[in-house]
């Protein structure tokens, strides 16, 4: 049912994170009609989720320059995540940076009035790590990792280890990524989940 593409997104976002493949989201997606398929956030996540991982910049630059709620969760996602294929193309890291600002500044408008919001957190420590500011970016993710303490959610504790691999990627730290992925097979082990 159409009210519950977004549910179902969400639970195979989960099986996805913790078996490290895409197939039962791939299967599903293509049962789903397009015209719903486009009014869903997760599909729009989970779709750029997949072009990212299977190297395919063109269907990522696509669903990044869809038209989007400037205030939307999906609309800094893109605008966050276009900052980050900017910054790998030669020639384009004024841009980038310009893009990790404004999303910076949307993050901390935010952390302003509610300073404990996970999405706002994510946003404010990858938005830094691609301004090469990588203590602020560190210190936002301690605050969100230790919010998620606080509060646990499982759709961001799923995502809190590959989150610190992909920071620590963007602040070129090649040995704290590797540490991270580390952690996070070791993890998937104790849990009885295949490492990707």
């Amino acid at each position: 049912q159409p009210d519950n593409i977004d549910e179902k997104a969400q639970i195979l976002h989960l099986e996805w994170t913790e078996s490290g493949s895409s197939a039962a989201y791939v299967a599903w997606r293509k049962t789903i009609p397009e015209k719903s398929a486009r009014q869903s956030r997760w599909i729009w996540f989970l779709d750029l989720r997949r072009a990212l991982k299977e190297g395919d910049p063109e269907t990522a630059m696509r669903l990044l320059e869809r038209p989007l709620a400037e205030q939307s969760w999906e609309g800094w996602m893109a605008k966050t995540w276009r900052a980050l294929l900017l910054l790998l193309a030669k020639g384009e890291q004024a841009l980038a940076r310009e893009l990790a600002r404004a999303s910076l500044r949307e993050a901390q408008a935010v952390l302003a009035q509610r300073p404990g919001d996970l999405r706002s957190l994510e946003k404010d420590s990858l938005s830094h790590a691609i301004l090469g500011e990588r203590q602020a970016a560190l210190d936002a993710y301690e605050r969100w990792r230790a919010r998620l303490v606080v509060t646990p959610d499982a759709l961001y504790i799923g995502n809190l280890t590959t989150f610190r691999i992909t920071l620590c990627a963007v602040l070129g730290d090649l040995d704290g990524a590797l540490l991270s992925l580390e952690q996070m097979v070791k993890q998937r082990a104790f849990f009885g989940a295949s490492a990707p």
